[in-house]
């Protein structure tokens, strides 16, 4: 047992349950943020600052979702088997690694609901798409360049400033990215926050992990013996 825990076996089986739907949801941001790199690549608002990389390739996704992973893959050698279990100081290296995770996984989450929003989310949210948009019809026409039924006139050309979802009378090429938006954004926010949310869980077990008790052994402080080498 350890830490008062009277259940160790449940929360090994517990911990590796969490272990496998955090992994599959961190190898889904990756599946994610390289389909949005492929798929969103000419379709991209110029955004400026930090976050550029998070509304432009999907980089934040694939790196997020890698490093959920990679954690897991190190949270599966805490299962403990008979008798034997990870240290004390592995385990805070991973308890520190799981609130970051999982702190990160959430703001991830709540920024990609905020993308997903646009020129319907905060007003700081509308000003930097605003600005995105401008940006990239002035810097950039090429990338405003859609097929004939997807731009502001009825034949194929760049999409003039003026084109915006305030558009009465056109959809504009705006709202045809902002839709490309939202496909990224909303599955990325589902699948963030649920992994964040098993994070947390997966880290109040973290005390009940222990090694499962057959009776052949015994424990002593923080280490397990074995009562057959006793006698």
């Amino acid at each position: 047992m350890a830490c008062g825990c009277s259940n160790s076996r449940g929360a090994n089986v517990f911990h590796a349950l969490f272990l496998l739907l955090l992994s599959g949801l961190g190898l889904a941001l990756v599946g994610l943020g390289i389909w949005a790199t492929v798929k969103h690549k000419g379709l991209n608002l110029d955004f400026q600052g930090w976050y550029h990389a998070v509304t432009r390739t999907g980089v934040a996704a694939i790196v997020v979702g890698g490093v959920t992973f990679l954690i897991c893959l190190l949270g599966f050698t805490l299962l403990c088997r008979t008798g034997k279990c990870s240290g004390t100081f592995f385990r805070i290296i991973y308890a520190l690694a799981m609130v970051i995770l999982a702190a990160v996984l959430i703001f991830v989450g709540i920024f990609s609901i905020f993308l997903a929003l646009g020129p319907n989310g905060p007003s700081w949210v509308q000003s930097e798409f605003h600005d995105a948009w401008l940006s990239t019809v002035k810097n950039q026409p090429s990338v405003a360049i859609l097929q004939q039924l997807r731009t502001c006139t009825t034949s194929p050309q760049e999409c003039p400033t003026g084109c915006s979802s305030q558009s009465q009378s056109k959809t504009g090429c705006y709202q045809a990215i902002m839709n490309d938006y939202r496909q990224w954004a909303i599955p990325v926010a589902v699948i963030s926050l649920v992994a964040g949310v098993l994070a947390l869980f997966d880290l109040g077990l973290l005390c009940c992990i222990g090694p499962v008790d057959d009776g052949n052994y015994y424990y002593k402080r923080s280490d397990y013996y074995s009562r057959r080498a006793r006698v």
